[in-house]
């Protein structure tokens, strides 16, 4: 299992806010970083990398990832997290 802590670039409307996030997995971490940003706020329609919602009024787009050991993981705390294990 390797740790990451990433974000998601938020744009509601004119607004833009990064989100922090991290997770847990033995998958590829691009593909789960992506299926996160996808499914952050619902049901997304995606055109180049970036993922629209409500009609277009919020884009999210993959930010930053970089792995961390698993003590300094369990040691930030988030208000999202994540665990993906083969299955």
């Amino acid at each position: 299992m390797k740790y990451y802590l990433a974000t998601l670039n938020v744009r509601i409307g004119e607004y833009g806010v990064d989100t922090s996030i991290r997770f847990a997995t033995d998958k590829d971490p691009d593909e789960i970083h992506h299926q996160v940003a996808k499914t952050f706020w619902g049901k997304s329609r995606e055109e180049d990398e970036t993922y629209y919602f409500d009609g277009g009024q919020v884009a999210i787009e993959v930010g930053d990832r970089v792995e961390v050991s698993r003590e300094v993981f369990n040691a930030i705390p988030n208000s999202v997290a994540c665990i993906f294990n083969r299955g």
